[in-house]
């Protein structure tokens, strides 16, 4: 049995024009058993579809979910915006679908 602090847990995940698989995506990953807690970082990129506002809904009911913005919507830019605003150690990166 661990009897050691909680390990937390940052998803980061750049989504550029994902409105299809959003809520899938996030529901799979918020539906997690993780030991600790658990945040999910969505580095929004300028999509054309309604990914951002999907994003803004979903963050807005569940505050694991956090939004940072990636302007360039290139996945490396995305990426570091989201770690830059991690609060845990450990990283997980995952796709938008």
């Amino acid at each position: 049995m661990n009897t050691g602090p909680l390990v937390g847990v940052s998803v980061v995940m750049p989504v550029l024009n994902e409105a299809r698989y959003l809520q899938g995506a996030l529901d799979q990953i918020l539906s997690q058993e993780v030991i600790g807690p658990l945040e999910v970082i969505l580095a929004l990129g300028p999509s054309t579809d309604n990914t951002n506002e999907i994003a803004a809904k979903i963050a807005q009911q569940d505050s694991r979910v956090k939004l940072v913005d990636n302007p360039t919507g290139k996945t490396p830019s995305g990426l570091n915006n989201a770690i830059k605003d991690a609060k845990y150690d450990v990283i997980v990166r995952v796709d938008g679908h």
